[in-house]
């Protein structure tokens, strides 16, 4: 009895469960995501994007992953643009970087096979803040640690080595966001 009244309560909060609801039609259960065009010198930024689409579709499971475009449809096409880098603060002695807010620019569409547009956003952008040098990255921070990159490699790392691999954990960052956004825009039922 207790479960049902459980039952009863949440059903009328808003309270959901999983993003499985769709809104596309009926008929397209089964979406090809191909490799991301990458039109930046950020040579894994598409194969990032690539990754953490298909784990985003298959997450909520609302549609199937197809290996071919032969055999789904519909099909997401996503170009990264750009990807820019601006200073947000600096040392005061030395002038040199501490941190810079990494910026990448998309584009995405999805259409069924028959070339009917079912949903597209044209050039939004991600961003995301970079550390620069060893005094700059907060190893407590939640980027930090979701990151390939740990506070005892920063030991004997140049503040190129420690920007590079930071900048590399918020390219995985950027490319985590952008899959949910493109899949809460283009799949996800509006609660």
């Amino acid at each position: 009895m207790r479960l049902f009244i459980l039952l009863i309560a949440l059903s009328g909060c808003g309270y959901t469960f999983s993003k499985g609801g769709t809104i596309l039609p009926q008929e397209v259960r089964k979406i090809a995501i191909p490799l991301v065009d990458n039109q930046t010198v950020e040579s894994d930024l598409g194969r990032l994007l690539t990754d953490a689409l298909r784990e985003e579709f298959e997450r909520y499971g609302a549609v199937q992953i197809a290996e071919e475009a032969s055999e789904a449809d519909a099909i997401l096409s996503v170009v990264v643009e750009d990807v820019r880098r601006e200073t947000a603060s600096v040392t005061r002695g030395s002038q040199s970087d501490l941190q810079l807010d990494a910026f990448v620019t998309l584009s995405a569409s999805l259409e069924k096979t028959n070339g009917d547009l079912l949903w597209k956003r044209n050039s939004f952008v991600i961003s995301k803040p970079v550390g620069t040098s060893a005094g700059s990255v907060v190893t407590s921070s939640p980027f930090f640690q979701r990151g390939s990159f740990g506070a005892a490699g920063l030991v004997g790392q140049s503040s190129r080595e420690i920007a590079r691999g930071q900048e590399q954990s918020v390219f995985e960052e950027i490319a985590n966001e952008a899959a949910r956004k493109i899949y809460d825009e283009a799949v996800a039922e509006d609660f």
